[in-house]
């Protein structure tokens, strides 16, 4: 099981993830979730991005592994920590802080000398 840093739980409370599949989300809902800005066959891949509810991994999901630069799920299982239907909608008006807290504890930082 992977660790996840006391910190990396505060990704799970930054919005109110809709736990809805993509077919039961309204037009309003639908417009609010964040696309993919990852690269997928030489073009902008713009799938709907997700976030793993158990250790905070986001990115879109795909039918195969390394279709996508940002692909973070295989078929709902998280690339991160292997679980399975963890997964929740991002919102787009939350991706940008998520990126940068995300980036802040998991990225391991250089120092310049």
């Amino acid at each position: 099981m992977t660790n996840v840093s006391s910190s990396g739980r505060k990704f799970l409370r930054i919005d109110k993830h809709i736990h809805k599949n993509a077919a039961e989300l309204t037009e309003a809902e639908l417009a609010m979730v964040a696309r993919c800005t990852g690269i997928k066959e030489k073009h902008p891949c713009k799938n709907m991005m997700f976030v793993c509810l158990k250790c905070g991994n986001y990115g879109c999901d795909q039918a195969d592994i390394d279709k996508c630069s940002e692909q973070a799920f295989k078929n709902s299982k998280c690339l991160h920590c292997g679980s399975v239907d963890t997964m929740s909608h991002l919102m787009a008006d939350k991706l940008e802080q998520y990126k940068q807290d995300w980036d802040k504890d998991y990225v391991p930082s250089v120092n310049e000398t």
